[in-house]
């Protein structure tokens, strides 16, 4: 990568690094791929309330709260979020014109910016929802989560409606993976829903920044899932599969061809910080070790 890639870079720098400075910081760059704020990362599952992307303590945590233990009279106290093992989410602006080269140059620069490092890059969630058990709804929602560094993890959301017909406080079941390398991603969800066996199953893909679906085959639609923006539907396994691996494999050769380039000077100029040697090495350290499970 070179540095005609500088004109680019600079607007999605500008704006983060001012974007407390503006009402509206889109509009200090109109019509650009930017990076307006962040917020906490939540799951784009079909319900009622917010499923938070929150990485637990140990790995695991469920809830199985309904009315049907207060009718057995035996109480129960819902399972809290933990705000601090929320994962923060990047609020970009005009995602679905982002260009992969764009996009790429930000992630290679994504500390000269002055992005925390803990905030992934690209999300990329693949959604099951149907019929398990007579009547009773469920989904099961999965979210691939890419850092600037490389390193990736999966969370996944196992959800389903209560015990009883008028149950409003459903079931749900949360997993974390470790950090891993994206080069396992591909091994690790070759498969994903295939052998559920929900009745009248339904698959969805939905990828943060949208841009990156432009080849899904999907049926898409915009989505009120939040940050998430777009979402491509299936019905067939097959086609849901063939799509999930392709976009999987997007991303890692995304990485694959990420090659510094000597432009942390130029960036760090143009936001008015220049990025001290050895942060990226800090920043991973931090997050890997002195937070132990942490995102």
């Amino acid at each position: 990568m070179s540095r005609t890639g500088e004109p680019a870079l600079v607007p999605f720098a500008l704006v983060w690094n001012l974007r407390f400075l503006h009402q509206d910081p889109a509009q200090l760059a109109p019509h650009r791929f930017c990076l307006t704020g962040m917020c906490r990362g939540e799951y784009p599952i079909d319900a009622w309330k917010t499923y938070f992307l929150e990485v637990p303590s140990g790995g695991s945590k469920r809830d199985i709260v309904g009315r049907g233990y207060h009718y057995l009279g035996v109480g129960m106290k819902s399972v809290a979020w933990n705000p601090m093992r929320m994962v923060p989410f990047p609020v970009y602006a005009n995602g679905h014109d982002a260009d992969i080269e764009t996009l790429k140059l930000v992630i290679l620069h994504w500390l000269d910016i002055c992005i925390p490092d803990d905030i992934p890059c690209i999300s990329i969630a693949m959604k099951c929802q149907g019929i398990y058990s007579e009547t009773v709804e469920a989904q099961t929602v999965k979210v691939m989560m890419v850092w600037s560094d490389g390193a990736a993890r999966v969370v996944t959301l196992d959800w389903s409606e209560g015990p009883w017909e008028d149950c409003s406080t459903p079931e749900w079941h949360i997993e974390a993976t470790p950090h891993m390398g994206l080069a396992k991603m591909e091994t690790l969800l070759k498969g994903v829903f295939r052998n559920l066996g929900w009745e009248g199953a339904a698959y969805s893909i939905l990828v943060i920044p949208s841009s990156l679906g432009g080849e899904l085959t999907g049926q898409m639609s915009d989505t009120d899932q939040g940050i998430w923006g777009r979402e491509w539907r299936y019905t067939d396994h097959a086609a849901f599969e063939k799509d999930l691996g392709s976009i999987v494999s997007l991303v890692q050769s995304m990485f694959d061809t990420l090659v510094p380039d000597g432009m942390g000077d130029v960036v760090g100029a143009a936001v008015g910080t220049v990025k001290p040697p050895g942060t990226a090495e800090v920043h991973q350290a931090e997050r890997r070790v002195a937070t132990g499970e942490g995102p």
